[in-house]
């Protein structure tokens, strides 16, 4: 049997790197905003609203 291992968040959990960690929390944050902001989903990289 292995010890167990504590970690500080989910994504440092799943990453192998400090950088890949990163990543996740940025994806996760911008998932998060798209999702709590709906209208943000209908417009297109220059904020141009799309239809």
């Amino acid at each position: 049997m292995t010890a167990a291992q504590t970690t500080t968040n989910v994504s440092d959990a799943l990453a192998d790197t400090p950088e890949e960690s990163a990543n996740l929390q940025a994806r996760s944050t911008l998932m998060r905003e798209l999702s709590a902001n709906p209208d943000s989903q209908r417009r297109d990289c220059r904020g141009v609203a799309v239809s």
